[in-house]
């Protein structure tokens, strides 16, 4: 089937993803109907709009010929009957199709039938039919020739044979009987086949090959019209095309090299002059044979001399060539130029700017051809190669034939590039670069680096690629975010930890005074004096208690936690009474700004070990001021409640609170390598599966 898929019925084309799942449909009825099962089209169609419409000229394309191939008497006005929607260009592609499969059975098949079937179609259905080579698969002017039931007649020129036929004209072999010498005349289609837009362009090709001069470009030699049908005479190359020879082999590397080293010349001499050709292809590359031989091409191709042909499609820009800018022969939605050899900017149809960077694509991947034996791309429906076009890569040239100079193939892909200002800057460039490959010198072109590589392949493989980024991040987002959590995780509870003991330690000094205070109202003798006098209850003051009691807990306790009491007013038999360190006197002072309301800590290291440093106001109650204020060897007589008379400092490692907390870290991580390992098998299998989808360059 040969359909232009970016026709303006069908909208822009399908994305890569939403063709990958109407492939797999297609596949499956195709599977269906191998196995004998004569599926029904409607289980298979899904999505809307242009996605359906295309999926639906697919399947029913795919049905019709395996009606016709079973021998079912199928046509088009039965699928028309079931699904009347369908629009003029899927209904156009369908009787391209339906007549395509039948003449290969019925060899008396003509237009005619399809004129009384589908009278509104047959104009548009006989240009499709004779320009169908030039676009679906990239055979030549020539190929394919119908046979014309008469020839025309020429004044000046005898016609002896038609030698080729495309969309808007044909092609006969003359004699030009003034100077007897064999030509070839190319006359536009009688007129009620051809339209105003052909004739346009049939005189936009003449004017364009009238600006060239160069060896290996077709000349022109004469323009004219006969019977009010315009005609134009060029050089006859009697050695017929690249493509006729190829036929799907490699030829050797250097002949190769230098054929289009010597066709990148013609086309730099071309653009000099202001014209694109846009439709370069092997099938466009006409060969006169000088060495006489018959031998297969691979041993011939170095004296081949190829000449450039068929401008049809050329753009035509500066110089006083008035209306020959091809741009106003293009109307939305038409697509220029042949799928397998096209650069992408050409299969976009959004008015991008085709300039002279898509004829050094095509030469690139004519030379990519001539190293392998395959175009760059080749799918079987022109819109599958184009899908591949736009978001696939090449496949290399050295994976395919591996005797291939990695320097050749650099300068192939560097040609194949998708954005035309990372391929050669002109045609001359690339000349130059074939012809330093030739001399053995260095080449200017770079091979392709690892981070474009990458770029690549991340926007080739853009769902495996969020699962690869996710399989490879989540470990270390993990790990940070973790790290973080965790160490705030052990702050907190330490810090947390450290406040309940040091609440602790004062509520059992408040009952320690409690008790203080009922055996003293027991008119016990009570003696606070340090040491204490004999004959008395030896119960020391409260704040006395607390730092004997913080002392054997250092002593003794296994938490490594220390108990500092301290202030700037000390009992003079406590040692070590008054603050020792920076910490403690910033305590003391930010305790008595905020009267005690606030608490005050430090992550710090002590003796080489992680710590805590809790501090907390000791408030004077009233108990404590009588007790302060009459205590004989008090070094402060006017305290008052509320005072904050100290600091209770808790000291606390953090060592076993950070390994607690390690060994859920450590399991975290274990999980999120886990599913890490998992996001990585996606990314592989959505890759994996997306080649098998839709295989590169194949």
């Amino acid at each position: 089937m040969t359909r232009t898929p970016t026709n303006p019925d069908f909208g822009d084309p399908p994305t890569a993803a939403s063709w990958a799942q109407s492939e797999e449909r297609i596949e499956a009825f195709e599977h269906a109907w191998r196995e004998g099962l004569r599926p029904n089209i409607d289980e298979f169609v899904r999505g809307e709009g242009s996605e359906q419409e295309s999926l639906l000229g697919e399947l029913i394309h795919v049905d019709l010929e395996f009606r016709l191939k079973a021998g079912v008497d199928a046509r088009v006005e039965s699928y028309l009957s079931r699904y009347p929607s369908l629009k003029h260009g899927t209904v156009l592609d369908l009787l391209e199709a339906e007549y395509e499969l039948r003449q290969r059975r019925e060899v008396a098949l003509n237009l005619d039938e399809y004129a009384r079937r589908f009278p509104a179609y047959i104009e548009e259905l006989r240009r499709r039919l004779g320009g169908a080579a030039t676009f679906a698969n990239g055979n030549a002017v020539g190929e394919q020739p119908a046979q014309a039931s008469e020839l025309p007649v020429v004044p000046g020129y005898e016609i002896t044979a038609e030698i080729g036929r495309g969309g808007m004209g044909v092609v006969y072999q003359a004699r030009q009987l003034g100077l007897e010498r064999t030509v070839a005349l190319k006359m536009v289609l009688t007129g009620i086949q051809a339209g105003p837009k052909d004739l346009t362009r049939f005189r936009a090709e003449a004017a364009a090959l009238a600006r060239l001069q160069h060896p290996n470009i077709v000349q022109i030699y004469d323009v004219g019209e006969t019977a009010g049908r315009p005609y134009f005479v060029f050089e006859f190359v009697p050695g017929g095309s690249l493509a006729e020879h190829l036929r799907g082999t490699p030829q050797p590397v250097r002949p190769a090299a230098q054929l289009i080293q010597t066709l990148a010349r013609a086309v730099q001499a071309a653009h000099a002059q202001g014209v694109i050709h846009r439709d370069l292809k092997p099938a466009n590359i006409l060969l006169r044979d000088e060495s006489g031989g018959c031998s297969p091409i691979a041993t011939r191709l170095a004296s081949l001399v190829p000449k450039i042909t068929d401008f049809g499609l050329a753009k035509c820009v500066g110089g006083d060539g008035e209306g020959l800018n091809a741009q106003r022969l293009t109307v939305t939605g038409e697509l220029l130029g042949t799928p397998n050899y096209m650069a992408p900017e050409q299969a976009v149809v959004r008015g991008l700017p085709i300039g002279p960077s898509a004829d050094v694509y095509a030469l690139g991947a004519i030379l990519y051809e001539l190293l392998t034996g395959r175009a760059p791309f080749a799918g079987q429906t022109p819109l599958t190669t184009i899908l591949q076009l736009l978001h696939n890569e090449p496949v290399p040239v050295t994976s395919l034939q591996p005797d291939v100079p990695r320097d050749l193939e650099t300068i192939c892909l560097k040609c194949l590039r998708k954005e035309p200002r990372r391929r050669y800057g002109s045609a001359l460039e690339l000349a130059d670069d074939l012809e330093r490959f030739l001399r053995d010198e260095p080449i200017q072109a770079r091979p392709t680096g690892t981070v474009e590589k990458l770029r690549r392949w991340v926007r080739t493989h853009p769902a495996a690629t969020i699962l690869l980024a996710a399989g490879l991040l989540a470990p270390v987002v993990a790990l940070i975010t973790l790290s973080f959590l965790s160490a705030r995780l052990v702050r907190s509870s330490a810090l947390e930890s450290a406040a309940q003991q040091a609440e602790l330690l004062e509520e059992a000094t408040r009952e320690y005074s409690r008790n203080v205070q009922q055996v003293t109202k027991a008119n016990y003798a009570v003696n606070k004096m340090v040491p204490p006098t004999p004959g008395t209850v030896p119960l020391s003051i409260p704040a006395t208690f607390l730092h004997d009691v913080g002392e054997r807990l250092a002593r003794s306790g296994k938490s490594g936690v220390k108990v500092r009491q301290y202030s700037d007013f000390p009992f003079p038999w406590r040692t070590g009474g008054g603050p020792q360190d920076a910490f403690e006197r910033e305590a003391l002072r930010r305790l008595r700004q905020s009267k005690g309301q606030e608490t005050f800590h430090e992550f710090t290291e002590m003796d080489g070990q992680r710590v805590v440093r809790f501090a907390q106001a000791r408030i004077m109650e009233r108990s404590c001021v009588e007790c302060h204020s009459t205590h004989p060897k008090s070094p402060k007589k006017d305290w008052r409640v509320g005072d904050v008379r100290g600091v209770l400092e808790i000291i606390r490692p953090l060592d076993k609170d950070e390994a607690r907390v390690g060994e859920a870290l450590r399991l975290a991580l274990l999980l999120s390598a886990v599913v890490s390992g998992l996001l990585l098998g996606a990314s592989l299998i959505v890759a994996a599966t997306g080649r098998k989808r839709t295989p590169v360059g194949s």
